[in-house]
């Protein structure tokens, strides 16, 4: 460009080697170009776009600040923003993308398909907490109150409750001291998704990482629970099994008036053998043509929008797919536990010897394998197609 300046417009550069900055910058440069040209963008995608300059035809009489210009711009810059926001959660998701934009993720998850049609508020709207739960925002939950039963959203936030409280107690099982080495190895197989079957699995997580798996969960339990009876809203199939764990765990959740601080601990232990029941029997699902068919999957679709209704890339969401697997292992450890433990009981009001009832009762790591073969081996190692073999293939 200099040397077409210099040749064709006789452009001599006045600004010379050397010399101090700060008095040059005193000196008006004759650049190139004309800076402060307002200009508009036409077209969104790189081949297409181009810059065209404009004239404004309005010229202020009064002369604007330096500091003043920067403070208006922040205001009209912050209301574009908002506007544009409140416009794209207000768009439906369309079953394709445009043909010179390519995405290889989402045509190999297939969201878009699943959740055509679909207001983007109103998908992220079903994950929302419910007023009753600890933590919540004001604007979130004056909506959720015209849009949702107040009954059903106050059992909706103790079943949250008491999934947080399964998924604590679940990775406090998952240790060498409760269940043994051997229960965690048949959990972390080749078979499940792993490397190898060396290493064992590890239950032991930081406060701040049990929390972001445990708000994962209770957000997929906001969408199956709000949308189970919408016909309109549902994509999903839910299994005899399914609904039957649903209404169970609706039941357990329900407050009577006046209970008496026994009935409400009788009240959560319910909600929460009823929790890891229905959890369950969410991921012992067999598939057939359809992967979409599992609640589980549908809800983790909608857990691929971010907050401002954009897909989340590959990379951004395999942490929740990872979160999903881990918790899964301490949930199928945790049950085989709760398993042999109620069967102990059993034997002991029997009348038999605690000794005998120890021996008798089924030992975890066979409640393992018989749980992990039913709905979590990967389908290249004779497994079914269940939502955890989607979740591992996704994952890689």
């Amino acid at each position: 460009m200099q040397e077409h300046c210099k040749v064709q417009h006789q452009w001599v550069n006045h600004q010379r080697r050397g010399g101090r900055a700060k008095k040059k910058q005193k000196h008006s440069r004759n650049g190139i170009w004309n800076d402060s040209i307002s200009c508009q963008r036409f077209f969104e995608y790189g081949q297409w776009r181009r810059l065209f300059a404009v004239r404004i035809d309005h010229v202020p009489t009064t002369p604007v600040s330096r500091q003043a210009g920067i403070e208006i711009a922040k205001r009209v810059s912050s209301s574009v923003k908002v506007a544009r926001a409140a416009k794209h959660n207000q768009r439906r998701i369309q079953s394709h993308s445009h043909r010179c934009i390519a995405n290889p993720w989402l045509d190999f998850v297939g969201w878009r398909r699943h959740l055509a049609g679909f207001l983007v508020e109103k998908l992220i709207r079903t994950t929302w907490p419910a007023r009753e739960e600890v933590q919540f925002d004001e604007s979130i939950h004056e909506s959720q109150d015209d849009a949702y039963p107040k009954r059903s959203e106050a059992a909706l936030a103790r079943a949250c409750q008491a999934t947080r409280r399964m998924i604590r107690y679940a990775f406090q099982t998952s240790t060498v001291e409760h269940v043994g080495r051997v229960a965690l190895e048949a959990v972390n197989r080749r078979e499940l998704g792993l490397g190898n079957n060396e290493k064992p699995f590890y239950g032991q997580l930081k406060v701040q990482s049990l929390r972001k798996y445990m708000e994962l969960w209770v957000r997929m339990l906001r969408y199956i629970w709000r949308t189970a009876d919408q016909d309109n809203m549902r994509r999903y199939r839910l299994t005899d099994a399914q609904r039957v764990a649903l209404q169970r765990l609706y039941r357990a959740c329900q407050k009577d008036e006046g209970e008496s601080r026994a009935e409400a601990v009788e009240r959560q232990t319910a909600a929460e053998k009823a929790s890891i029941v229905f959890w369950i029997r969410m991921f012992d699902h067999e598939l057939q043509d359809d992967e979409f068919d599992s609640g589980v999957i549908s809800a983790l679709t909608v857990l691929g929008l971010d907050e401002q209704g954009n897909w989340k890339a590959a990379l951004n969401y395999t942490p929740t797919l990872s979160a999903v697997i881990t918790t899964m292992r301490a949930v199928v450890v945790h049950r085989a536990w709760l398993n042999r433990q109620q069967a102990i009981r059993r034997a002991i009001d029997d009348g038999e010897s605690e000794e005998d009832a120890q021996r008798k009762a089924p030992s975890v790591v066979s409640g393992v394998d018989q749980l992990t073969k039913r709905f979590m081996t990967m389908r290249e190692f004779g497994g079914r197609i269940s939502p955890m073999d989607r979740l591992y293939h996704q994952r890689t």
